[in-house]
């Protein structure tokens, strides 16, 4: 096993981690301005 796979893995796996958390905060503020607008 190579551990510079491993950090790359580790870095890609955070990488989709936050992306994810950022769609999500994104998509729960357009949601709930459009809920509030009515």
């Amino acid at each position: 096993m190579d551990p510079n796979k491993k950090k790359t893995e580790v870095m890609w796996a955070g990488i989709g981690l936050a992306l994810g958390a950022g769609v999500g905060a994104i998509l729960g503020i357009v949601a709930y301005n459009q809920q509030w607008l009515g």
